[in-house]
């Protein structure tokens, strides 16, 4: 299929048909009418004409009256007419612009100057038929678009009903919570302060005259009191850990590394090596107490889970201008599906993270990190394979 433009030739002249058709051939598809009802069929066919030049004087139906009945068409009012005629009048020329052409050329004519002016007027057809079109998308664009605001307020009113009801039943969880927390304080303060009288009862068993009792009697009594120091040691771990859940933190600015070296030197490291790897110059916003408390926690973590003559590593660096701690051990390891799980009180994983304590050091470091608005997370390959601890300050 061409690509070429269509042009109309209606004249009754063969002569000035062939004229027009050797200047226009090259260009474009030439159809010709030489007549007015055969101009109108042609200009109402299925390849319509992109531009009819039309001569004004023929017989039966002229060329006014062929652009008057093309323009009162709106399937094809939009096609641009040119006449070509040798009538110079003023009258003809005005009449033949109220009828609706776009332009008047006179015979004779310069082949270039025609040639020049069917193709601007081409241009400005397709030009506005563009425009046109462009109209339409950005109606239908703008359309849509207002569908589409439309859609967005309503879910944003929608949503915004959500977050506010929403906010109302966490407010009122929160309550609750904190309605629970408090009962639970009490409830364990009572419960201390109770079992601390039948405690002191029994502490009683090492003031004992052990010198007449059996042996049997005697394991009985020891295994009395190791009953009594563990209860006893749990009760205060219990209580420690709730009782951070309501700590105020004074924050001063502290020195990250000053903080590392006093804990280091505290620690009980057996048979293990730390390795100290710190950027000087890191200062964080913190409470002493509970900093110190949290790498306390963090490094006889590491020392507990190491293997006898092992390695840990506490390395402080800066990332995205953020401080962070790392303590990296390469002990037993932790299974992947428990690495939020070792920060949730009570929980002992699996025999491989059993360190004969309570489950309560890592949910207190948690608590201290998340006080302050610091990131605490695990991470381990696996059983066997190590683990490391990131503490990300603000």
């Amino acid at each position: 299929m061409s690509d070429k433009q269509r042009v109309l030739v209606v004249d009754d002249a063969q002569a000035n048909i062939k004229v027009l058709n050797e200047l226009l051939r090259n260009q474009y598809h030439i159809s010709v009418a030489t007549n007015g009802p055969d101009a109108l069929d042609i200009a109402n066919s299925k390849n319509k004409p992109d531009i009819i030049l039309l001569d004004i004087m023929m017989p039966g139906i002229d060329g006014y009256e062929v652009c008057k009945q093309i323009k009162a068409n709106s399937k094809i009012s939009h096609i641009p007419i040119i006449f070509i005629t040798a009538k110079t009048e003023t009258e003809d020329i005005v009449k033949g612009f109220k009828m609706g052409a776009i332009d008047y050329i006179l015979k004779p004519f310069n082949s270039e100057e025609f040639l020049a002016r069917i193709d601007t007027h081409l241009q400005l057809k397709k030009a506005k038929e563009k425009i046109e079109m462009d109209s339409v998308e950005i109606k239908n664009l703008n359309s849509n678009i207002q569908k589409i605001n439309r859609e967005l307020i309503g879910l944003n009113t929608s949503l915004e009903e959500k977050v506010k009801q929403r906010t109302l039943e966490l407010s009122d969880a929160n309550k609750r919570l904190a309605y629970l927390n408090d009962e639970k304080m009490v409830f364990l303060k009572y419960l201390s302060h109770e079992m601390n009288t039948p405690l002191n009862f029994i502490s009683a068993a090492n003031i004992i005259n052990k010198d007449d009792m059996s042996e049997d009697n005697l394991e009985i009594v020891e295994m009395i009191k190791m009953g009594f120091s563990r209860l006893n040691d749990f009760i205060k771990e219990v209580i420690g850990y709730f009782d951070l859940g309501q700590i105020v933190c004074k924050k001063v600015n502290v020195s990250l590394e000053e903080v590392i070296k006093e804990v280091k030197s505290t620690v009980d490291t057996k048979s293990i090596t730390l390795e100290l790897l710190l950027k000087e110059q890191i200062r964080v916003n913190a409470d002493k107490t509970y900093l110190t408390q949290l790498i306390s926690i963090l490094i006889e973590n590491a020392i507990v889970f190491s293997r006898p003559n092992g390695h840990v590593l506490i390395e402080t660096s800066t990332i995205n201008d953020k401080p962070v701690l790392i303590i990296t051990d390469k002990g037993k390891g932790i299974k992947r599906e428990n690495l939020e799980a070792v920060f949730i009180p009570f929980v002992i994983q699996d025999f491989e993270r059993h360190d004969g304590g309570y489950g309560l050091n890592l949910p207190k470091a948690k608590v201290i990190a998340t006080s302050h608005n610091w990131s605490l997370y695990a991470e381990s390959d696996g059983i066997d394979k190590g683990s490391r601890f990131t503490v990300v300050f603000k």
